[in-house]
């Protein structure tokens, strides 16, 4: 109808007023309907009135008044772009056809909008659905755009045969209303695509191709020079059919799915401290929710237990953090998968990659605690790396209060980050697995510490080793298991030798199952001095209510609360370590201390509750980019 104003008015501010009236009562339509729609079959009614103003929202308005004045506006274009063929004032035969075609292509658009809202509402294969409309919309407009081809020139006749215009002039118009024609299809179509990029929450991306499709063509006409009136219909038509290329693209990209698709992605080749978070969430993760898929770089040990699992596992790249070759397969990965949310660790080829995809949402989880580089000392530095990290990955994790702080020193905004404690499985206590192992190694009833770490420099198992020679020279029998492997494993062992306690430290190497270890020992220790953030070895020790020693580094006093569930030491000292576990040799505060660790892991620690806690925050973050609430 606004149109309809625009070819029968001769005025243009007259025509245009009217145009941009009932264009905004369009507006205001449109918006009521997305409301409805969204409210009803996107929200749940217990959120429904939490609805706010947010970035998003007004990226959708922006949306709505740009598709709504779109016609009223290129109807002004062409009044203020056309002059008569004879060089007179007023409404030319070229911004009247391309009127009448507007005004064709706007009805079909009002049909569009109502059908879309009325069948997508009800409808629940929402991917079987649009292509129904889009199908039949495609014939609709194909056979109008036929119908205007085809009667063009007689209809023309018809209707101007008693004008002031000449048999040529009347020709004229008709071929231009055939020049024209073809735009009606682009038109319709791409206003429905459009519609559905909204509620998919494409709005940014269809809007930015709309602009591009606009200065396409300007770049055309100013390259080229034309300004011939004859040019106009040509260039209207690129236009419009720029647009469908874009709105097909753009919702293209994004795939209709009963469940988000999340992407897990690790770059460690063996089974660290991201490993055995990803193999416990993936046990405890809600699969109604998300299809969830995991990314690992070839040859990773951790391939088996996940696939073992029932998850898809992709391999991709190698184990280097970043490099060109890792950045080109997580590309291709992503363009295979297109996942709504990707979660990182560690690996920066896959956080570009993810960007440059433009993956809706994106984080990645910091599994540990490293003191800042003195290059974050630099304010210009930290400033970098807060705009790169709000650029690739605008959210992230911290598996503890500690790793929070770290990435805030190193310049991340504090509000991006969200704290979740790693959780674990529970260890259940047997006898006859305690008893195996202390026979094994000749323990008896004698205390036992266990430690299970990677056997590197930032676990100082150095220090355990020497604190239990000082504990032998005092006449105290005492061992300790040392669960693990790594590259100082040889290196501790002849520690051990020299300082004659080889047959007090027992060396058991890389296992799968730590639950025998932890059965047959009577506390747990750790002795890192760096990297640790919510220790995992700690956690399955306080399942099994085990008290703790541990450093005072990272994430540890947040786990053991000194004189609570166990005793917390400075790094790195030997013999405060061993005053420690001199104490821990009483078996009443052993068991006070280790019925605190079992509290302490039940609220804080549980493996289910880490999967909710990371479920919650996914469906928040894809909530906040158009996703629907669960």
């Amino acid at each position: 109808f606004s149109l309809t104003g625009t070819v029968l008015l001769s005025d243009m501010m007259t025509a245009f007023t009217l145009s941009g009236i009932l264009a905004i009562l369009d507006i205001a339509l449109l918006l009521a309907l997305t409301r409805a729609v969204k409210r009803r079959h996107t929200l749940s009614p217990m959120h429904s009135h939490h609805l706010r103003l947010t970035k998003q929202s007004v990226f959708r308005a922006v949306w709505v008044i740009l598709s709504g004045t779109f016609l009223p506006l290129l109807t002004l274009f062409t009044t203020l772009s056309s002059a008569s063929l004879s060089g007179e004032e007023g409404i030319s035969l070229n911004g009247y056809a391309s009127r009448l075609v507007l005004l064709s292509a706007a009805l079909l658009i009002s049909v569009t909008h109502a059908t879309y809202y009325a069948t997508m509402a009800r409808s629940r294969e929402k991917a079987k659905t649009l292509r129904h409309i889009f199908l039949r919309l495609l014939i609709v407009s194909a056979t109008v755009t036929f119908l205007i081809i085809l009667f063009a020139r007689p209809m023309m006749r018809l209707l101007y045969r008693n004008s002031a215009l000449t048999d040529t002039e009347i020709d004229r118009l008709a071929s231009l209303l055939t020049a024209y024609a073809p735009s009606v299809i682009a038109l319709t179509l791409s206003s429905l695509l459009s519609d559905f990029a909204y509620l998919r929450n494409q709005t940014p991306h269809i809007t930015i191709g709309n602009f591009l499709a606009i200065a396409a063509v300007g770049s055309l006409y100013a390259i080229f020079g034309i300004s011939s009136l004859t040019a106009v219909p040509f260039y209207f038509t690129l236009a419009a059919f720029l647009r469908l290329i874009f709105a097909i693209t753009t919702v293209a990209s994004k795939p209709i799915r009963d469940k988000a698709r999340i992407l897990l992605v690790l770059s460690d080749c063996n089974i660290g401290g991201a490993g055995r978070w990803l193999l416990t969430y993936l046990r405890y993760a809600n699969r109604n929710a998300f299809d969830i898929c995991i990314a690992l770089p070839k040859g990773a040990m951790l391939k088996k237990p996940v696939t073992d699992l029932g998850y898809p596992v992709y391999e991709m790249g190698t184990e280097r953090s970043f490099s060109l070759a890792n950045t080109l397969a997580a590309c291709r990965l992503m363009l295979k998968l297109r996942p709504d949310l990707i979660n990182t660790s560690a690996s920066l080829s896959a956080r570009i990659a993810a960007f440059v995809l433009r993956v809706p949402v994106r984080l990645y989880t910091r599994h540990c605690v490293y003191p800042p580089s003195t290059l974050f000392f630099s304010p210009t530095v930290r400033l970098i790396n807060r705009v790169t990290n709000r650029i690739l990955t605008p959210s992230a994790v911290a598996v503890a209060i500690e790793a929070q702080k770290n990435l805030v020193e190193m310049g991340i905004a504090r509000k991006t980050v969200t704290v979740i404690e790693n959780g674990v499985t529970p260890i259940t206590y047997v006898p006859d697995s305690r008893k195996t192992v202390r026979e094994r190694f000749g323990i008896g009833n004698i205390t036992t510490v266990a430690i299970c770490a990677r056997l590197e420099k930032d676990k100082s198992i150095n220090t355990l080793i020497e604190a239990i020679a000082i504990i032998k020279a005092r006449n105290i029998p005492f061992h300790a298991l040392i669960v693990g492997t790594g590259s100082e494993e040889a290196a501790l062992k002849r520690l051990s030798d020299i300082l004659g306690v080889s047959d007090l430290v027992h060396f058991c190497g890389f296992v799968s199952d730590v639950a025998p270890y932890l059965n047959a020992a009577d506390l747990y220790a750790n002795c890192s001095v760096g990297s640790e953030a919510t220790s995992l070895a700690i956690a399955e020790a306080m399942s099994l209510s085990l008290p703790i020693v541990a450093s005072d580094y990272g994430g540890n006093p947040h786990m053991v609360i000194d004189g609570y569930n166990g005793i917390l030491v400075r790094q790195r000292d030997p013999l405060e370590l061993a005053d420690a576990l001199m104490i821990l040799t009483d078996r009443v505060l052993r068991k006070h201390f280790g019925s605190s660790s079992f509290e302490h892991y039940v609220s804080y620690y549980r493996a289910e509750d880490m999967a909710k806690k990371y479920e919650t925050l996914y469906h928040t973050l894809l909530h906040r980019k158009g996703y629907p609430l669960l």
